[in-house]
């Protein structure tokens, strides 16, 4: 019995460690040398379409939300190896109440989003980055929706439930390119 009872407690501690947020995060420091070639003038442009499709078929935009644009250096790869298990980028969350990631709110993280440049998404999902010079960089963005769900304990209850899903994709620019970039994915919904 006690052997019974141990194996659901650590059943149950696995299901609850597994709903619990991640928190991405990079290991290596932040060098503000590494960063900075995003702050001078360049004549590149970035055109980015961003969207995920739900299994269900529904297509959720960016409209209205903030895109990122940051240098790739040493620390923004570690960070995003921490958040998507890729340092070339990918997607967390898919879905199913799992948008609880979060990027660790540390100085480093707050001194390299200091040198990412930031775009809102126009009604259609898109932003366009202008003057950017030559370089490596990770477009990230966190799409979110409420989804309604039902209680079925003591009885129905329907109730929202924000979902999401984190989107990091890795791109270069070079010699006054016009890139279009579509950033997607299918999620779990």
């Amino acid at each position: 019995m006690r052997r019974l009872t141990l194996l659901l407690s650590i059943a149950m501690l696995m299901a609850f460690c597994a709903s619990c947020a991640k928190i991405a995060s990079a290991r290596k420091p932040f060098v503000a040398s590494d960063a900075e070639y995003i702050l001078k003038s360049g004549n590149n442009t970035l055109d980015v379409n961003a969207f995920l499709r739900q299994r269900g078929g529904t297509v959720v935009l960016c409209a209205a939300s903030q895109i990122e644009l940051w240098p790739v250096t040493d620390f923004s790869r570690a960070l995003v190896k921490d958040m998507v298990g890729s340092e070339d980028g990918g997607e967390y969350g898919g879905g199913s109440g799992q948008s609880s990631m979060t990027i660790e709110d540390s100085e480093q993280v707050r001194r390299l989003r200091e040198y990412a440049r930031v775009q809102v998404c126009n009604s259609d999902g898109h932003a366009v980055f202008t003057g950017i010079p030559d370089g490596d960089y990770y477009l990230y963005i966190h799409l979110s929706w409420e989804d309604l769900t039902y209680t079925f304990f003591p009885y129905t209850t329907p109730r929202y439930v924000k979902t999401g899903s984190h989107l990091v994709d890795m791109v270069s620019l070079r010699g006054g390119q016009r890139l279009e970039h579509t950033m997607t994915r299918v999620v779990n919904q």
